[in-house]
């Protein structure tokens, strides 16, 4: 709009019955690599439980899941954690209403996130800060990831390009560092772009050197 803002409009999808699961279920045993990444990414479909994803999880048992979702679902996740959870991001709102309290500063969203994966609730836990950047943490170490700075057009499709990029750097084996680096990097190309338009390689490459990482 002439405001700058936002509208988005969420649909519903079909209904998912016994039948849909379970296809889906085979699908991923057949599909998922021991070892190999497998990301759980937006909102459930109607009529599955609000555990899916913890379903989900259990029939790729060798994989290492990603997780990135919101609302119930993240609620769920997070007091009955999924077994064997490789990462769980969520953005900074959500980190704010999981914990109770404002996360004003890098430290407190550090320690909560820490304070996640201390739980057990997943490997690593991600949150993102806006325009600021990204917090990881895992059992032992705290990072932040700026992002860089650009001129916004679109929010739409941040957070996806943050975990297409994340999940790539880590399927190379790159470090947790560099793969946060990265993420950050796409996210900040995504909002570049106009509408639902995702990030472009050469915006992610060329902003990557301003996504630094620093410790927490």
């Amino acid at each position: 709009s002439t405001t700058g803002k936002q509208f988005r409009f969420m649909l519903p999808g079909p209904v998912w019955g016994e039948a849909e699961r379970a296809r889906v279920f085979t699908l991923l045993r057949a599909t998922a690599r021991p070892g190999g990444l497998s990301v759980i990414s937006g909102s459930q479909p109607p009529g599955v439980p609000v555990d899916f994803p913890a379903q989900l999880a259990a029939s790729m048992p060798e994989s290492r899941v990603v997780l990135d979702t919101s609302g119930s679902t993240l609620t769920e996740a997070v007091r009955h954690p999924i077994p064997g959870l490789e990462v769980l991001r969520m953005d900074g709102e959500e980190g704010e209403a999981l914990a109770g309290r404002p996360l004003p500063a890098l430290e407190d969203t550090a320690s909560f996130a820490q304070s996640l994966v201390h739980a057990g609730v997943a490997r690593m836990v991600i949150i993102a800060r806006g325009a600021e950047g990204n917090v990881l943490a895992d059992a032992q170490h705290r990072i932040f990831a700026k992002a860089a700075k650009v001129k916004v057009k679109s929010t739409v499709g941040a957070g996806d390009s943050f975990v297409a990029a994340f999940v790539l750097a880590l399927s190379r084996g790159q470090s947790n560092d560099e793969a946060l680096a990265l993420g950050s990097a796409a996210a900040s190309a995504a909002v570049m772009s106009d509408a639902t338009q995702l990030c472009r390689p050469e915006d992610v490459q060329r902003l990557l050197p301003q996504c630094a990482v620093s410790r927490v």
